[in-house]
């Protein structure tokens, strides 16, 4: 019997054949108990001994069988991966983001990206024409790589105009000093 299919009332062969051990328990316990049958009769109808028969009333009664109707826990309530990008799209559609905004936005907190470039290796030369960040030759650079920016300046409104020039560093011979050295 699948589980879509309808039990047709008038045939009460579901509770008079049991197909399952814990159903024809349940079933003999309740015939006993409720119905008042014998413990002879309820043995012979439901294909019990009459000493085992006693032996599964002796168990339930000190509460010894499973439950027959088991309750089902309810699994997790959250996703926290699906939650935590939840809370992270609601901010960005706040800040007017669009969809595929929040798509890649998302695609580069799930990969780290912005926390590997801060953590980039990279010697930083500030000079009164431009600011100059040159990556260390080992240093994983497909972002910048792909957003060509690596040797071309861009203007940094709030560094009055100065540019900023993103490199890589050719060799770890021509290292460059950190602090700018001027001429006399």
């Amino acid at each position: 019997m699948g589980t879509s299919a309808p039990i047709d009332i008038t045939d009460c062969h579901f509770f008079a054949e049991p197909a399952t051990a814990r159903q024809r328990q349940y079933e003999a316990l309740r015939a006993f108990f409720l119905d008042g049958l014998t413990s002879k009769e309820v043995a012979h109808r439901f294909s019990y001994s009459h000493g085992a028969f006693r032996v599964l009333c002796h168990d339930f009664r000190r509460g010894l069988l499973p439950q027959f109707f088991a309750t089902t826990r309810p699994g997790p309530r959250e996703q926290p991966k699906k939650s935590k990008a939840r809370d992270q799209v609601l901010a960005l559609r706040k800040r007017n983001y669009s969809i595929y905004d929040i798509s890649r936005a998302l695609k580069l907190k799930q990969q780290g990206n912005f926390r590997d470039l801060i953590d980039m290796p990279a010697d930083v030369t500030i000079s009164d024409h431009e600011v100059k960040v040159r990556f260390h030759r080992r240093a994983h650079l497909p972002i910048l790589l792909a957003s060509g920016l690596i040797d071309k300046p861009v203007p940094v409104p709030w560094w009055d105009g100065r540019p900023l020039r993103l490199a890589e560093q050719a060799a770890p011979s021509s290292r460059v000093s950190p602090f700018p050295v001027r001429g006399n």
